[in-house]
């Protein structure tokens, strides 16, 4: 076929596309552009037996996913996980995902397209890899069943898979299956995967071609090609497997966290406005800061989080076993938290080594030792805490607050500014932990929502005020333009406006 031909049937394609709705009046568009379906996932579920035998008696062209269906596993994260050394490729997966740049270029349907990219642009080597898997060990993964049905049948079947065309084209050819044509995604065409496998279909077979096909697939996210062909055929295969490149091979601070302490709330955002900001503040305050301080800085806070998180999984751990009515998150029973300790020890000292020798360089080789000695103390703390009756706890619980809002001040040391900052973080979260505490209802405690930030900002202000009445402002601008502005946002946005707007005279009658 010549590129006009296909310029031509791609444009058909599309015109064919924006005309689908019209010609399936049951299924609607949504905001997104996406079709709203509705849940047909029991008419079109069948077992593995049944799914053989429609697709033996079909007559007709039959499209085919490959993740999972006809490979029995996912071909993006399997080349991901070929990449070599894993370990640093994991942590910038990792990384990757902390910054998202998805959610500018490509929305998350094209979260693969920037990991592939990653990967090839730093470990350009594990395409070299893939294609010898693809050789060896790829046709051990082959769904021999569903390759023999339809080499059976003698029709010109279709793989159609959001996978990409730069890792399936090897594989079919490892899998044996060349005979069948491929519809993929392209990894440089974000567009591609956002847009969908009817999409894909549509644009190279051609509306009436879909509409007249059989479709198998293991995932519901294909609800938008089965609605419109022929015969959906939905059949998860009991060899199928789904592996996750780098599956908790790498940790990075906050994992508990947002996995199982307070997932999809945020949590990790709030930890690096509401901490991270003020162990940098407080560096600020030291005079003569360097950049490669300030990083320090931020290794020091990620790996006193990394032991701190340790706390979190031991007071969850003890919750199940020592309480009578714990608040236990589902997810924790699935968490590895044996594994989860070690990795987070082995990311703390490092990370917390690295941080003291870019602190204090090589000429105080004491501070290394210093630092793995607040991370011990640190441990033990939260050890004892999680072991106290709850009353007990509230004393603790301000130890701890020192640890995660001052424990810097062991490496860096600290201004008075800087132990104001410290200060009014610390007193707020105690009282606030004292209120959440003392405020038992009907058997249970209830977090309080507080003004905390509004408490810690009038907090700091006071503080500085004292030390300003005794010692001069001279010294206050780095502090003035960094924290005091900072705090009073933070105020400001999450409480004081409703404050202010909640406020009203109650000696006055109502007309």
């Amino acid at each position: 076929m010549n590129s006009g031909e296909e310029i031509d049937r791609t444009q058909r394609g599309s015109t064919e596309l924006a005309q689908a709705d019209q010609m399936f009046p049951n299924i609607q568009k949504s905001s997104s552009g996406k079709l709203d379906l509705p849940d047909h996932k029991s008419s079109w579920s069948h077992s593995e037996d049944s799914a053989l035998e429609a697709i033996s008696r079909f007559e007709g062209q039959i499209l085919i996913d490959l993740d999972e269906t006809l490979y029995l596993e996912n071909s993006t994260e399997t080349f991901l996980s070929l990449a070599v050394p894993g370990l640093l490729a994991a942590y910038i997966l990792r990384v990757l995902d902390l910054i998202s740049p998805w959610r500018k270029i490509g929305g998350f349907e094209a979260r693969d397209n920037w990991r592939l990219m990653t990967i090839l642009i730093f470990f350009p080597w594990t395409y070299l890899r893939w294609v010898n898997y693809c050789k060896q060990t790829a046709p051990h993964k082959l769904n021999v069943k569903l390759a023999d049905a339809l080499r059976s049948r003698g029709e010109k079947d279709v793989i159609v898979s959001n996978g990409f065309q730069l890792i399936i084209r090897p594989l079919v050819v490892g899998l044996n299956l060349s005979e069948i044509d491929v519809i993929c995604c392209r990894v440089l065409r974000l567009k591609d995967r956002s847009q969908g496998k009817l999409a894909l279909a549509v644009r190279k077979l051609g509306l009436q071609a879909v509409k007249a096909a059989m479709v198998v697939t293991d995932s519901l996210k294909d609800a938008e090609i089965l609605s419109v062909c022929k015969y959906p055929c939905l059949v998860v295969w009991r060899e199928a497997v789904f592996r996750r490149a780098f599956d908790k091979v790498a940790y990075l601070p906050g994992d508990y966290l947002i996995q199982v302490k307070r997932p999809k709330q945020g949590a990790l955002r709030k930890l690096v406005r509401e901490d991270l900001f003020v162990w940098i503040a407080v560096a600020l305050t030291v005079t003569d800061v360097t950049w490669w301080q300030v990083l320090g800085i931020i290794l020091l806070f990620a790996s006193m989080w990394s032991v701190y998180e340790i706390g979190y999984y031991d007071n969850d751990f003890c919750a199940k076993h020592f309480e009578s009515d714990p608040k236990l998150n589902p997810r924790f029973d699935e968490f590895n938290g044996q594994i989860f300790v070690r990795k987070a020890w082995f990311f703390g000292l490092i990370t917390g080594v690295t941080g003291t020798i870019l602190i204090s360089g090589f000429d105080d080789i004491s501070k290394p030792f210093v630092w793995c000695a607040v991370l011990i103390s640190l441990r033990g703390t939260y050890w004892l805490y999680n072991r106290v009756d709850k009353n007990t706890r509230i004393w603790i619980y301000l130890i701890l607050q020192i640890f995660r809002s001052a424990s810097m001040i062991a490496i860096v040391g600290i201004s008075l500014f800087g132990f104001a900052i410290c200060l009014s973080q610390v007193i707020t979260r105690w009282l606030d932990y004292i209120i959440y505490r003392s405020g038992k209802i009907e058997g249970q405690y209830l977090w309080p929502k507080t003004p905390n930030r509004s408490i810690r900002f009038i907090l700091l202000v006071l503080f500085i005020s004292a030390i300003i009445l005794s010692t001069g402002p001279a010294s206050l601008y780095t502090l003035a333009l960094v924290i005091v502005p900072w705090f009073a946002y933070l105020a400001v946005l999450y409480e004081m406006r409703d404050i202010v707007s909640g406020a009203h005279r109650i000696d006055e009658v109502k007309r």
